[in-house]
């Protein structure tokens, strides 16, 4: 009996030892790298103005190009005088960094002169990496990445729009997100 005994200790130990070893082996593991990129701030800021200089009350459209080089043209028997500029951005960020642009649809410019009133609207058009109506971008190499902007537009005019300047300071806002 105690041979029975020992015999039978014996396999349970070979029994729980061979089941140790396979469940030893049925577990595994994987590491993952974990990791994290802080990128600049992206900011932006106005080096310019927006201004379609000077012309007549006739129906039609004044157009500025969203570029450097200022050009303007006329839809309709508008006639046009003094020097126009394109409003002018410059983004900052990471370099080699993807990012969005978007402008308003269209602005509403009140005239300043207090005995006259009257409106004009502007539909904003910008050029981001020199493709006008592209509304992204990749900012520049280097360790700081920089684009510059520049928005334009179509001003309709009427042959009823009262003489004085027309100006709307706070809607023609250009907002930068990266991608």
């Amino acid at each position: 009996m105690k041979k029975f005994a020992i015999l039978f200790a014996g396999l349970f130990l070979m029994t729980f030892a061979f089941q140790s070893v396979n469940a030893q082996n049925s577990v595994t593991s994987a590491a993952a790298l974990t990791s994290a990129r802080i990128i600049q701030t992206l900011e932006i800021s106005k080096d310019r103005d927006l201004d379609f200089g000077t012309f007549t009350a006739v129906d039609g459209n004044v157009i500025l190009s969203p570029d450097e080089s200022t050009t303007r043209t006329t839809t309709g028997p508008v006639l046009s005088g003094g020097t126009a500029v394109s409003a002018k951005f410059t983004v900052t960020g990471s370099a080699g960094e993807l990012y969005t642009t978007s402008i308003p649809t269209s602005i509403t410019l009140t005239n300043t002169n207090t005995t006259g009133g009257g409106t004009l609207t502007l539909t904003p058009s910008i050029n981001v990496t020199g493709n006008s109506g592209v509304l992204s971008g990749t900012l520049g190499s280097g360790n700081t990445g920089t684009q510059i902007l520049y928005v334009g537009g179509s001003l309709a005019v009427l042959g009823t729009s009262v003489t004085g300047l027309y100006q709307n300071n706070t809607d023609m806002k250009v907002t930068v997100n990266y991608n």
